[in-house]
Parts: structure tokens; sequence; C-alpha cells
């Protein structure tokens, strides 16, 4: 059986590195395409509708 502070400090551990993509991605706030990005995404085929 494991102390409980071992329990807290897998959680403790699992949450930091659940979080931290998040964090390092730079927030979920829209920005502009780039003209390479906008010419890729234009020129992209799209799957046919079923």
């Amino acid at each position: 059986m494991r102390s409980p502070w071992t329990w807290a400090a897998l959680a403790a551990v699992t949450g930091t590195c659940a979080t931290l993509p998040f964090l390092l991605a730079g927030g979920d706030a829209p920005r502009p395409l780039s003209a390479a990005e906008a010419r890729r995404l234009a020129l992209t085929p799209l799957p046919a509708a079923e």
C-alpha cells in the first residue's frame, strides 16, 4: 500500500505533464495565416462529401 504522499506526488506530476503542452503552445488565440500557409491551404484538395 502506497502512502498518501506518493499518490499526491503522482497526481501533481500527472497534472503538470498534462497541462505543459497547452502552456507551451501559447494559448488558443487565433493568428492570421502567412501567405505561404494560405497558398498551401488553398491548394489542398478536400475529400468529396458522401
